[in-house]
């Protein structure tokens, strides 16, 4: 049953993967990535990203039928059986000579552990989770969502108002029956780091070097198999400073709005993840106005990249706001920097 329920999360997710990657391909950002696997890999998470996004605001204004959103488990596998043999069939010998080149060829005593800690990741990723955090909230929001099909709204359990895009996602594992996906997605995280790592040091032994320094952070190890988000988002936010550091190397004009879409589209769902996460996104935006400021073609677009990027951010952060507003009856904008709503007690949490 867990091969199972692993596969049918792998073809889940090569079926987000499909869509996203004709409109990655239109954001051209896959110049930045080295090979068939790392464009792979991002337009998977690319495109659960992006069904998050849609999803997210549906179920807090309870605008979804769940039965419906049940059945496209299997539009999604179906989608990513097609997409899995299309890329097999289309690109089996660079995948071939991808995994010669990183499993079988020159192996050394680097390779060898960083190979180790890869499948010890994996196997970590695929058991059962069991920390008290994810049981306790991140896991019984999802379960309360799937059991009244509403948010919570319990003036006795304050966590409950800390619900994010993280939960949603945890709640689609949930209702597609393939609960292995929620920390599976972490493993695609950290695989993530070593395409950033191996994009910006592309040198044979420093790259392993890097990676093995990186995957023995004991800290990963509880992030990896847990419901919590963050590995997956931090990840998101690593990758946005590692495509400015590529575009400010590679400047091309045609792909300055393009750049802002795509840091603002991870950099705002981050942000409906973990609101501290607001800061590493805002640093990214500043690190994107100093490119173009050095490049001197920022006084020319100034208006019209502003007026962009709020856009973004208002189709994205705006709906769950709004709709958490509603649910429990507050201000949209305080909920902006404060999750909290204004009931008996919750000075005493915030303070503590």
């Amino acid at each position: 049953m867990i091969i199972f329920e692993l596969l049918s999360s792998v073809f889940i997710l090569f079926g987000f993967g499909l869509y996203a990657l004709k409109l990655l391909n239109y954001l051209k950002i896959n110049i930045f990535l080295k090979n068939i696997v790392e464009i792979e890999l991002f337009s998977i998470i690319f495109g659960l990203i992006i069904f998050l996004t849609i999803i997210y605001p549906l179920i807090i204004f309870e605008l979804i039928n769940f039965n419906y959103l049940f059945y496209t488990k299997y539009l999604f596998i179906s989608l990513g059986f097609y997409n899995f043999y299309r890329i097999f069939k289309k690109n089996r010998i660079q995948i071939y000579f991808f995994f010669k080149q990183s499993f079988i060829n020159h192996l050394h005593f680097e390779k060898i552990i960083f190979l180790t800690l890869i499948i010890l990741y994996f196997l970590i990723s695929v058991s059962p989770i069991t920390d008290a955090d994810s049981l306790g909230y991140h896991l019984s929001i999802p379960e309360f969502i799937l059991k009244y099909k509403s948010i919570p709204n319990q003036t006795f359990n304050y966590q409950f108002y800390l619900i994010g895009i993280g939960e949603i996602l945890n709640f689609i594992c949930l209702i597609y029956d393939t609960k292995i996906m929620i920390s599976f997605i972490n493993f695609l995280a950290l695989l993530i780091f070593i395409s950033i790592i191996n994009n910006i040091i592309g040198n044979d032994k420093n790259f392993y070097f890097f990676c093995i320094l990186i995957l023995s952070c004991p800290i990963l190890i509880p992030l990896t198999n847990t419901a919590k988000p963050q590995l997956l988002f931090i990840s998101l936010i690593c990758f946005n400073f590692a495509i400015l550091f590529k575009f400010y190397e590679r400047f091309n004009k045609k792909l300055i709005s393009k750049i802002l879409l795509l840091i603002s589209f991870f950099g705002a769902t981050s942000y409906l993840a973990k609101m501290t996460f607001i800061l590493p996104y805002f640093t990214s935006i500043i690190f994107f106005v100093y490119i173009l400021i050095k490049k001197n073609v920022f006084h020319k677009n100034y208006l019209n990249l502003l007026l962009f990027f709020l856009l973004i951010n208002f189709f994205i952060i705006l709906p769950p706001i709004l709709g958490k507003s509603f649910v429990y009856d507050y201000q949209f904008w305080k909920l902006i920097l404060n999750p909290f709503p204004d009931i008996p007690g919750i000075d005493n949490l915030i303070i503590f």
